[in-house]
């Protein structure tokens, strides 16, 4: 017979039909890797059939990645720089009205008529005004988004600490508990 491979196992549990275990068996005699490796099999099965039952956890935590949730400042922050944006586009491109073309035919009464003085360029300071605003805006913006990323981060790193600082006193409770198992046995 070959190397007991795949059906330790099998051997392990009595779980093999006779002729194969008697095969198995002669193969053992003759086979000192076969037979270290069935002894480390056979601690292992009486380690588990000491260790204890124990409920899992009732909060049991997956660490999963999560698609990223937008932020409720991203959702208030993205309407309103459209709006500034919109609001900046409306601004530059607005010239005040122009009076309406006379007909050359139409009477001119010039005493009738007020006098309106028409603004020869509009002015420059609000456009310069409005234009270091929005670059003011999207510094801000940018900040803010730094500092989002970096508590999201922050987070990220806090959760996953949690969850190691879980598992650990989970090995904890059970090595604790195989041990005083262990010494009850002793006893």
């Amino acid at each position: 017979m070959s190397h007991l491979g795949e059906n330790i196992a099998a051997f392990v549990f009595d779980e093999m039909p006779t002729a194969e275990r008697i095969e198995a068996q002669r193969h053992l005699e003759q086979c000192a890797d076969c037979r270290d490796k069935v002894g480390k099999f056979e601690q292992t099965k009486a380690i588990l059939r000491m260790s204890l039952d124990v409920d899992p956890p009732r909060q049991t935590i997956f660490e999963v990645s999560r698609p990223a949730r937008i932020s409720w400042a991203w959702r208030w922050l993205a309407p309103m720089g459209s709006a500034v944006a919109a609001s900046i586009v409306t601004a530059m491109f607005m010239t005040p009205g122009q009076p309406a073309a006379v007909p050359a035919s139409a009477p001119v009464v010039a005493a009738s008529l007020p006098v309106v003085e028409q603004p020869s360029a509009r002015p420059t300071a609000d456009y310069e005004r409005l234009q270091a605003w929005a670059v003011e805006l999207e510094k801000k913006q940018s900040a803010e988004m730094r500092e989002i990323q970096r508590v999201r981060g922050d987070v990220d790193l806090l959760a996953r600490q949690q969850l190691a600082a879980q598992r650990d006193a989970m090995e904890t409770k059970s090595w604790t508990q195989q041990l005083a198992m262990k010494s009850s046995s002793e006893e």
